[in-house]
């Protein structure tokens, strides 16, 4: 008796700024006979849905453990990208004020010349 078995294959994910962008899953239909293998056709790759509600569902490719840990460096990504921007911010501060220190310093001591 002939089985036919349709499996993952490949999977292509795309990151763009830390954060998936879209991903897709080609997958393969693999016939057998008595354990023996007579044809392997890779099949057209889809559209793998990655948070949008659009392709084929991660969880069907993924297990879920996956999919929890691609959630969570995506937050983190987020997250150290908040702390990044907030980083820039106290230091361009910074440099403010340490451009007002250096001008108060000289007017301080060209008054005490006079």
């Amino acid at each position: 008796m002939i089985e036919t078995v349709k499996r993952p294959y490949e999977l292509l994910v795309r990151w763009r700024e830390g954060k998936i962008s879209g991903a897709h899953v080609g997958f393969e239909l693999t016939a057998t006979e008595g354990g023996k293998v007579l044809s392997t056709t890779p099949l057209a790759v889809m559209a793998v849905d990655v948070g949008q509600g659009l392709g084929f569902p991660l969880a069907d490719i993924l297990g879920q453990v996956h999919i929890d840990a691609v959630v969570q460096m995506d937050a983190a990504n987020a997250t150290c990208q908040a702390k990044t921007d907030e980083c820039a911010k106290h230091e361009a501060t910074i440099v403010a004020l340490t451009a007002e220190l250096a001008k108060a310093t000289s007017e301080l001591e060209a008054l005490k010349v006079k």
